[in-house]
């Protein structure tokens, strides 16, 4: 099997013993690779805070907090009387009951009225209206350019002088505020190590092949023959999707780009878009209070992640420490995680781990193997492995979420996992377009009585070996990347590169059109497939990688299968039971919906909003294409799925009622929900839901 890495990574494999106690969390910081502490060139924050501010607008209006949809003015400040609209561009003014906000924006006719076309975003009035992170504002007669958590101060500053009567208060407003400045700062350090990154791959003519802040290529892009370009998706290879993906994360949500509870430095490092392979800290945990998936090798994991000469190094490690496989199981560690949680000490109090309690782990190693992160940061790839990737827990959170590894969680992925292996075993039509990654393989442990002062907790220290079917990484004829890589603005590189895959003279707005009623047509088939036999997996571009035969979508493959949503009525008329989850005593139950119009109501949020449209918008940008050619060809690829997969009246009845003729749609709501609850302690994200208009009626088109 061809390795994973690109040409240029260093799939170099590093052992170091590690120290009695882990506490000693220094010890393998000098075997690690080092990162670049260079600062952020200047363009690279500004071009950060552009994006992040964009999510950001595009959000407050379609969810209209702090009534910004339905404040809109069109009458231009003075201070900005200079300044120019270009073409299709109109001023979207808001007046604050101190001063005003005013930025360039775009009519749309789908999802909602406006959309943020380029920044900046500029504040005029008096001192007053400064927000509250800024004690002193702009004269009366001076205008000042905002940042995304400048602009969020001031609206709801502005809100709590003025609130809005039944509306609930935004008592987690400063931990967006924290997000938005970490999303920031963690896009600065991507946008410097994608630059970083590049460097060794520029065209003989040394043509700058960076993205502007619209997104859309400022020059030529690099040749695509010779070494292989860190993100050109090439066969063998996910890395390269993997990179694109993180360049964009998960499309119109403002505070995706962060992972907090990382620096940017951490960022950097621990990111997908470092040039080289670095190794796992390896633990050994006793082997009661384990949990195990039900694969024969959740037992010995580590002999799927790591070669034949590692795994002898590991366990001479444990015969060292007088332990040996009967008694205990090696489990994997990311290293900030190794650093910062299991060796302490920690920032709640509690009591660090140590070699000396035995009942505890046992620190082995803080730096064995090869592995190469991908954009969802906790899973990596074994960098001699293509198929082989590997989940660890991380105590960050992004899009409002802990990224820890649940054992129980973990147990209703496999759940989830049988019940779509069950559905394609009797739907050959549905198993040859979706494949299934296999993460039956696990392990979890936590410190015995495990509460709040418990030295490991329920999700911290946990492992799964994701397999990915291994046939979709066979035939040079094949590239494969998760959905969301298409979504991000490198369509530069990316349309020369199906162009050639494609045996296409030329890629253009044409192409791109075609391309997309593809991956609609292939994409919704699956959904409609899926929902004949009441079941949905949650299809957002992370989720969902795509194989493109000769640059065709022809299948894809599902991973992290526990938040597949189902309707019971569904399945039982589909003969099939549910899924059997086990749901802890006063978690909400957000994956039985009592309803098929609730579960349609995913495909169009997760399925079309976010994804299909993420993708939609990109390839508009990249090539001036009006998103009315997207949602009409959208139209058209909901009738072929239906007409294809012939589901039953019920199913098909909902598909085509709630997708192609009702006057709204559910949306996915994530800015306001993270405004009153903030951050949650679930697996879910917080999310609401709210109406936008159908965007494949003929008047939105």
């Amino acid at each position: 099997m061809p390795d994973l890495c690109c040409a240029a990574d260093d799939p170099s494999r590093l052992l170091t013993d590690a120290p009695e106690s882990l506490g000693a969390a220094t010890a393998g910081a000098a075997v690690r690779a080092p990162h670049d502490e260079r600062p952020h060139e200047g363009d690279h924050d500004e071009r950060a805070a552009e994006l992040v501010m964009r999510d950001l607008v595009d959000t407050l209006v379609q969810e209209n907090l702090y009534e910004v949809a339905h404040r809109r003015s069109d009458r231009v400040p003075a201070g900005l009387a200079a300044r120019e609209l270009g073409i299709g561009e109109s001023w979207f003014r808001l007046d604050l009951a101190e001063g005003w906000v005013c930025f360039r924006a775009r009519p749309v006719s789908a999802l909602q009225s406006w959309r943020f076309s380029r920044g900046p975003v500029w504040h005029g009035g008096p001192a007053g209206a400064a927000p509250a992170d800024r004690p002193t504002g702009p004269a009366p007669d001076r205008v000042r350019t905002l940042r995304p958590a400048e602009l969020l101060g001031l609206l709801q500053a502005d809100a709590d002088r003025t609130p809005v009567p039944g509306e609930a208060p935004a008592a987690y407003a400063h931990q967006v505020l924290d997000d938005l400045r970490t999303a920031v700062e963690h896009t600065a350090a991507t946008l410097a190590a994608r630059r970083r990154l590049l460097a060794g791959a520029r065209p003989a003519t040394g043509a700058d092949d960076e993205v502007g802040p619209s997104g859309v290529a400022g020059a030529p892009a690099p040749a695509l023959t010779g070494p292989a370009h860190p993100l050109l998706p090439r066969p063998h290879c996910l890395l390269a999707g993997e990179r694109l993906a993180s360049l964009r994360n998960r499309p119109f949500h403002p505070t995706a780009r962060a992972a907090t509870g990382w620096t940017a430095d951490d960022a950097t490092r621990y990111g997908p878009l470092r040039a080289e392979a670095m190794p796992l800290a390896w633990v050994a945990v006793p082997r009661e209070g384990t949990r195990w998936g039900s694969a024969p090798a959740s037992e010995a994991l580590h002999r799927l992640l790591l070669t034949g000469t590692e795994t002898d190094a590991l366990l001479g490690l444990m015969e060292r420490h007088d332990i040996d496989l009967t008694t205990h199981q090696p489990l994997p560690v990311h290293p900030w995680q190794y650093d910062h949680v299991l060796a302490g000490p920690h920032r709640d109090g509690r009591a660090t781990p140590s070699r000396r309690d035995p009942d505890g782990p046992v620190p082995l190693t803080p730096a064995l193997g090869a592995f190469l992160p991908t954009a969802s940061l906790r899973s990596l790839a074994t960098a001699s492995q293509a198929h082989v990737h590997v989940k660890l827990p991380l105590s960050v959170t992004t899009l409002g979420v802990p990224r820890l590894l649940d054992p129980g969680d973990l147990d209703n992925g496999e759940r989830a996992e049988s019940a779509m292996r069950a559905i394609a075993d009797r739907d050959p039509g549905l198993r040859a377009l979706a494949g299934i990654c296999d993460e039956r393989t696990w392990a979890g442990w936590s410190s015995p009585g495990a509460g709040p002062a418990a030295a490991v907790r329920p999700g911290e220290l946990a492992a799964q070996v994701r397999l990915y079917p291994r046939e979709v990484f066979d035939g040079g004829h094949r590239l494969v990347l998760p959905m969301a890589a298409l979504a991000a603005h490198e369509w530069h590189l990316l349309g020369p590169l199906l162009a050639r895959a494609r045996s296409a003279e030329d890629w253009g707005a044409a192409q791109a059109l075609e391309f997309f009623g593809e991956l609609a047509d292939a994409f919704l088939e699956m959904g409609v497939g899926f929902l004949r036999h009441g079941v949905l997996p949650e299809l957002h571009g992370q989720n969902v990688v795509v194989v493109l035969e000769h640059g065709v979508p022809r299948r894809f493959v599902l991973r992290d299968h526990d938040t597949l949503r189902f309707t019971p009525g569904w399945m039982a008329a589909a003969g099939l039971p549910d899924p059997g989850y086990r749901i802890k005593p006063g978690d909400p139950d957000s994956v039985c919906l009592p309803t098929g119009r609730q579960l349609v109501g995913f495909l169009q949020t997760l399925g079309l909003q976010v994804n299909l449209y993420g993708i939609a918008d990109a390839l508009s940008r990249a090539h001036g294409i009006g998103e009315t050619a997207f949602w009409k060809r959208l139209a058209l690829s909901v009738d072929r799925a239906l007409d294809r997969v012939g589901p039953p009246p019920a199913v098909a009845d909902a598909v085509r009622h709630e997708v192609l003729r009702a006057p709204v749609w559910p949306s996915r709501l994530v800015l306001g929900p993270l405004l009153r609850e903030g951050r949650s302690r679930q697996v879910t994200m917080p999310a609401g839901v709210g109406r936008v208009p159908n965007p494949l009626l003929p008047a939105a088109r």
